[in-house]
């Protein structure tokens, strides 16, 4: 039984000053999707900063998540297993995600990008993990953090100090903001909502064909040719120098 008189010692934790506001984050409302030119700003300044010490795992997940919409976690937290090399385009599988929809497939259907992509993983293979877990990763080197130990952590705030050294007005987007400009760009090429949602890990709840029988049958169609328009209205893959290497 609680006792009332028993003062909490983490009371004064949970209090807030009169006429405190609670803390947020004074961008949280003016994040917007990025335009191609401040996606190529950033992986132009990563591709000529050879002492960043995940420059090639930063320059390789813009590049992705420019073409497919993901959550930074869904791109860096894949393991070599996850992937899949068919030739003419290159299968993404992302088997856990915080919600039922978002596991999925996304496809890498640009030349360029299925070229990064495949050096990535040739490289994967040869490196040394950072750590036991990371056995297997399609970017091992990367130091896993945060509550829930993850590669998104510590590859998440060098991109956003990276944003941050970009010279133009870089407070109206985040690394979020990639996923947002997927979205747009797929209402603007006039796919349809269910498809859409299949590429990007929203819901279909609302429709029982998509959210109950068509996870039991074969999509890739569907969610190709929704990547292929994606990848169109888009404009293609980033354009950037190519990445310099540090000197040995």
């Amino acid at each position: 039984m609680v006792d009332p008189d028993v003062r909490n010692p983490f009371s004064s934790l949970l209090r807030r000053v009169a006429g405190q506001k609670k803390k947020t984050d004074p961008r949280e409302k003016k994040l917007r999707p990025i335009t191609r030119e401040e996606a190529e700003s950033l992986l132009t300044y990563i591709a000529a900063n050879s002492a960043l010490k995940y420059q090639l795992e930063m320059f390789v997940t813009v590049r992705l998540l420019w073409v497919t919409g993901c959550r930074l976690n869904e791109i860096c937290g894949r393991y070599l297993s996850d992937i899949d090399d068919r030739g003419e385009y290159i299968c993404i599988n992302i088997p856990e995600s915080k919600t039922e929809a978002g596991k999925r497939s996304v496809m890498i259907v640009g030349d360029d990008d299925c070229a990064l992509l495949r050096k990535a993983m040739k490289k994967a293979a040869i490196v040394e993990p950072s750590c036991p877990e990371n056995e297997g990763r399609l970017f091992p080197r990367i130091n896993l953090g945060g509550y829930d130990k993850q590669p998104s952590h510590y590859l998440g705030k060098a991109l956003e100090k990276a944003r941050k050294n970009l010279e133009a007005d870089n407070s109206k987007w985040d690394m979020h903001s990639f996923r947002r400009t997927a979205v747009s760009a797929l209402v603007n090429a006039g796919v349809a909502r269910e498809a859409r949602n299949l590429a990007v890990g929203h819901s279909n709840k609302d429709d029982i064909g998509i959210s109950v029988y068509a996870k039991r049958a074969e999509l890739d169609d569907v969610i190709l040719s929704t990547f292929k328009a994606l990848y169109g209205e888009l404009g293609g893959s980033l354009v950037s120098p190519p990445v310099r290497p540090k000197a040995n």
